[in-house]
């Protein structure tokens, strides 16, 4: 997983990025999660970091509006 972004980081961001951003971060989500449910990825803790990220963002642009 890539080195997580900074709140202001995000906050700086349009809308628009912020939304492709968002489904970027759910599709890895959903990747993730299938690949611990089928035994291929070991590491559980990247799922609740990439659930806090997506919160992160999803935050960030709540608060552009």
């Amino acid at each position: 997983m890539k080195t997580k972004m900074k709140m202001r980081d995000w906050r700086e961001m349009g809308a628009d990025r912020l939304k492709g951003r968002v489904q970027k971060l759910v599709g890895e989500l959903r990747l993730l999660r299938e690949s611990v449910y089928f035994g291929k990825e070991k590491n559980h803790a990247q799922i609740r970091q990439l659930k806090r990220e997506v919160a992160r963002v999803k935050t960030a642009l709540r608060e552009l509006k």
